[in-house]
């Protein structure tokens, strides 16, 4: 009769223990419904957990990701071969290991037939971390996690030793984008205009082969801008989410947000 009673009390346990897997797995396969696999997608929030088990066997390291509105999702990264992955190789994915629970990530890659987001096939997946970027508002931006092809930057203001400040006439109209393979391209109050950058340790910069259109436009900061790009040397981010570059010979100073 006693170990009938055992028996039953296991029996219990188990069906409770395994309603409860099945429940948390349902609802979790419910947040994750909708996909279509081969679809490439975009998606963005926190870090829940993650686990490099499978890594060891040459599985993928899985990332369990909450985005808008508690939507889960699974994110894959290959262990076996990821070198030959266009976006690790265009320095698209960062290092699964130094991520931790509560990051704020952002991913691209294609949705696979289990409904995971796998960010390999194409230099234009990434993998990396988002920076906060709150603006007009100190200590909201973390700089350790920004990136200079973490967005289109818009000068603001150069402000230079002598107390000179030039700030562009046309608000919004000088931005610079810096692409992964050492190029960048800019917008002016007047032409188009790219060229070559490249950064090597303690935070140098510098830019060559500066070309533009030639189209002539009165009372333009354009031949400002491109003298300003030519003459600088450095560049940092700062707590307010900006990018500030450093000019030569510590002349001043060129501020983008």
């Amino acid at each position: 009769m006693k170990n009938q009673k055992i028996i039953y009390l296991l029996v219990v346990a188990l069906v409770l223990v395994g309603g409860f897997f099945l429940f948390n797995s349902y609802i979790y396969q419910e947040k994750q419904a909708g996909f279509v696999a081969g679809e490439t997608v975009e998606r963005s929030g926190r870090v829940l957990a993650v686990d490099t088990n499978q890594v060891a066997f040459d599985g993928p390291a899985l990332i369990i990701l909450e985005g808008d509105g508690g939507k889960l999702s699974t994110i894959a990264i290959p262990s076996m071969g990821l070198p030959l992955c266009p976006a690790y190789q265009s320095n698209k994915i960062g290092d699964v290991y130094l991520l931790k629970s509560g990051d704020i990530i952002e991913v691209r890659g294609v949705v696979g037939e289990d409904g995971s987001i796998v960010p390999c096939d194409s230099p234009y997946h990434y993998l990396q971390t988002k920076g906060v970027v709150v603006e007009n508002f100190e200590g909201e931006a973390d700089p350790s996690r920004m990136t200079l092809d973490m967005k289109s930057w818009t000068w603001i203001s150069a402000l230079y030793n002598d107390g000179r400040e030039v700030v562009p006439s046309t608000a919004g109209a000088f931005t610079i984008t810096f692409n992964n393979n050492g190029t960048f391209s800019a917008t002016t109050d007047c032409n188009g205009m790219g060229g070559n950058y490249s950064v090597g340790t303690d935070g140098l910069i510098v830019f060559s082969e500066i070309v533009q259109t030639l189209m002539y436009c009165e009372g333009s900061n354009e031949s400002e801008f491109s003298g300003l790009l030519t003459n600088t040397s450095s560049y940092h981010f700062t707590s307010r989410g900006e990018l500030v570059l450093g000019l030569k010979f510590d002349s001043g100073s060129v501020v983008f947000r």
